[in-house]
């Protein structure tokens, strides 16, 4: 059953906290396939991108936040889309023949 993204921030850092089960497959994930970077913006001093990263490729999230902490949020929330994804994918695999 795919996990829904929390509205709040405080809910989805809590849920990434707990490592069992599928909150330790959403850290894994999180690790492994999202990252951070600070970026340069006008009256923002701690502003930061989030990556995708799969292989040798990386695909920024459109635009920035304002925040680490928001941008390590978010980071939350794509690691729990990617289990969604995989989770979704593996309900259309055809059994082998």
């Amino acid at each position: 059953m795919p996990i829904e993204n929390n509205d709040t921030k405080t809910q989805g850092a809590a849920s990434v906290g707990s490592k069992d089960g599928l909150g330790c497959l959403v850290h894994i994930l999180k690790e492994n396939f999202t990252s951070k970077k600070p970026c340069c913006v006008s009256d923002e001093p701690d502003a930061h991108t989030v990556w995708l990263k799969i292989g040798n490729q990386s695909f920024r999230l459109d635009g920035y936040f304002e925040t680490a902490d928001e941008a390590e949020w978010m980071r939350t929330m794509l690691a729990k889309a990617l289990m969604n994804f995989n989770l979704d994918v593996n309900k259309f695999k055809q059994p082998n023949r």
